[in-house]
Formats: structure tokens, sequence, C-alpha cells
């Protein structure tokens, strides 16, 4: 029963660990093996399942496979609504996971009312410091940005890198709003804090995840783009 329980959390909770590595077909393994372990103890669609199901929708989503995440996703707000209320962090949560899915998919009129909501919800329980509603607004920030919505996206960007900064923050968010609010400018043409931005992302995700990791290969990517549109070739190899 709870021994059950208690190691298919910890399977799940492995699952994340080797995602964030960048070992997708593993997690992919754990998150499968950790639903099966509790669907005998909680039954289908139980509420403690459902962080295993965003872990298998993440795996998606990262793949590209959005269509795919985007149904599992659906069913994870559906069943957090049912069981927690519509305003319930751990519904906004769910909202925040289907809204990127949305926003990387490029539905953006679709993926905006449900971050906005996750936002709003945030705000009103964890207020606007918390690292939960600077996470949602980021991702708002995105749609934001390609909706040519830039004087909402850049205060939101500039936002959650201020936040993510203090002493509240992690190093991998502060990686993730560095590379955000890089990119962005990047792409309005302020090439000089871009690359400011873009080289610390760089260097704290090489810190972070080493050099052959996905996050670092964005930057990279990022990077490359700006020093083309700039007209140089020494892009940050070294």
């Amino acid at each position: 029963g709870e021994i059950g329980r208690e190691q298919a959390i910890k399977t799940g909770m492995l699952g994340t660990v080797v995602r964030e590595r960048g070992d997708l077909g593993e997690a992919e393994r754990l998150a499968h093996a950790a639903i099966e372990m509790h669907r005998p103890l909680r039954g289908e669609n139980h509420p403690d399942e459902m962080p295993m199901r965003v872990l298998l929708a993440l795996i998606h989503k990262d793949r590209g496979e959005y269509d795919a995440a985007e149904e599992i996703l659906r069913v994870v707000v559906e069943i957090r609504t049912k069981f927690g209320g519509p305003e319930h962090t751990q519904t906004a949560q769910a909202l925040v996971h289907l809204g990127a899915v949305l926003v990387a998919k490029g539905d953006f009129e679709a993926a905006r009312p449900f971050l906005e909501t996750a936002v709003r919800i945030y705000r009103e329980k964890l207020g606007n410091e918390c690292i939960y509603t600077v996470w949602a607004e980021s991702i708002l920030a995105g749609a934001f940005a390609r909706q040519d919505q830039e004087g909402d996206a850049a205060h939101l960007f500039r936002r959650a890198l201020a936040v993510r900064r203090s002493p509240v923050g992690m190093a991998p968010e502060v990686a993730e709003s560095l590379h955000d609010l890089g990119t962005f400018l990047a792409q309005r043409g302020r090439c000089q804090e871009a690359g400011r931005l873009l080289t610390d992302a760089l260097a704290l995700r090489r810190q972070l995840y080493g050099t052959e990791h996905p996050l670092v290969a964005d930057t990279l990517v990022s990077l490359a783009r700006l020093r083309r549109a700039e007209g140089r070739v020494d892009v940050a190899t070294g």
C-alpha cells in the first residue's frame, strides 16, 4: 500500500531528474513504470498520478510531439479541476504546462486564456514574487512575444529575470530567463544586450548541464543567429 505508493513517487521523481539530464528514453520508461506502480493502489485518474502524467507530457513536448503532450495535459487539467477546484494552485500548474505546449505548438490564441488564468491564480494565492507566479508569467511572455505584444512580453521577461536572480531563485531558472530575454531582444535587433544575456545563459547552462545537453544547444542556436545578424562568425564555441 503505502510502500508501493512511495516507490511510485520516487520512480517518478527519478524520471524527472533523468529528463532534466536529457535522457528522454529512460525518463519515459520511468514515467510509465511509475504510472503502472500507482494505478493498482489508487486507480486510474487519481490526483496522485498527475505528476507522472505531467512528466510523460513534458517528455513528449521535449521531442516535439505536441499533440500527444496536449492530449495528456488536457486530461490533467480536467482531473485537477475536478478534485481541487478551478482556483487551486495545482490546477494553475496544469494550465501553465498546457499553455506552454500550445505556445510551442504555435497556437498562441488558445494558450493565452490558460496562461492568464494561471497567472491570476498564482498572484492571488501565492503573491507576485513567488517563483511559480514568475514561471507562469514567463510562459505568458512567450505567447505575448509571438503575438507582437512586445511591451507586455519585455516587461514579463525582465520581471522574471529580476525575481529569479534574487535569493529565492534557482540557477536553472536564472539560465532560462537569461536565454528567453536574450533571444527575445536578439529577434528585435537589441544585439548588444542580447549578446551579454545569451553569453551568460550559455555559461550557466554549460556549468549546470555540460556541453551536450539540449538546453545548451538551444542557447548556442540563439547566439549563433545573433552573431550572424551582427555579421560575425565567431559563434560561442569556446
